[in-house]
């Protein structure tokens, strides 16, 4: 199934957020953060070397 760009793309409002600039957040120290699955399938998405496949996260 193939979708637009406005499918793939999420806003979120700038209000939210305690910084002006990414410069003033700090680093994460813990690698990737998230559920086991998600980054098993990230590690293998990143694997791939066949064209035609796409990584959207």
């Amino acid at each position: 199934m193939e979708l637009s760009y406005e499918e793939l793309r999420v806003r979120c409002p700038s209000d939210i957020f305690d910084f002006e600039t990414t410069e003033e957040v700090k680093p994460l120290d813990k690698g990737i953060i998230g559920q086991d699955r998600v980054v098993k399938a990230a590690h293998f998405g990143l694997r791939v070397k066949s064209p035609g496949y796409n990584l959207f996260l």
